[in-house]
């Protein structure tokens, strides 16, 4: 269980479950630290051609958006390893040059804590197993095949001889943008440290 909680003019963290206060200059270095890493170097992307969440939870827009071109389905998709059960991600986006890999979230809170640490270590398997033999991608095609229909397994291995680029990915009520953090429009600080 993790989360973050204001009262009055102090703002605590939950992580590991323990409490931690987040000093006013922590807070205020943060949000320039996260203007500056997201906004200013360009990392929020306009590559990933995302249909608008018209929908109530993150499984049906992961279904719609699976299904348009160029993306596929992985949402509820696990693999099983020696690090447990995992979802590698919701959804994969591929081009000429590139294979993103994106974790969804409804919402940019805390539960956006579960998202990063979700793409931390798909990255750190995905990546090792890439390495190695491929065996954990070719045990996770099994399942994932199931909900992508016409893919062979040498044609999904084939998908991770791109560029891996890995993406988080949150729907908001706010546009995402620099004037809506600066306005404070979107102020979860776990998420924002956890972002970074």
């Amino acid at each position: 269980f993790h989360g973050e909680i204001a009262i009055k003019d102090k703002v605590y963290f939950l992580v590991d479950g323990k409490w931690y206060e987040a000093q006013k200059t922590f807070i205020e270095t943060l949000a320039e630290d996260f203007l500056a890493g997201i906004f200013d170097k360009k990392i929020i992307m306009d590559t990933i051609p995302f249909i608008k969440w018209k929908v109530s939870n993150e499984d049906a827009y992961n279904r719609s958006q699976g299904a348009k071109r160029n993306f596929y389905y992985g949402d509820k998709v696990f693999l099983i390893s020696n690090r447990g059960t995992i979802e590698l991600f919701d959804l994969l986006y591929v081009t000429q040059d590139a294979l993103y890999i994106i974790q969804v979230k409804d919402g940019f809170n805390a539960s956006t804590r579960d998202a990063c640490s979700q793409i931390q270590i798909a990255q750190e398997i995905i990546e090792s197993d890439l390495i190695a033999n491929k065996a954990l991608l070719k045990n996770y095609y099994v399942e994932w095949a199931k909900v992508n229909n016409g893919v062979t397994e040498v044609d999904f291995l084939n998908l991770f001889a791109r560029e891996r680029i890995y993406v988080l990915a949150c729907s908001t009520n706010c546009k995402f943008n620099k004037a809506d953090f600066q306005k404070k429009r979107l102020y979860s600080q776990i998420a924002k440290f956890e972002a970074l």
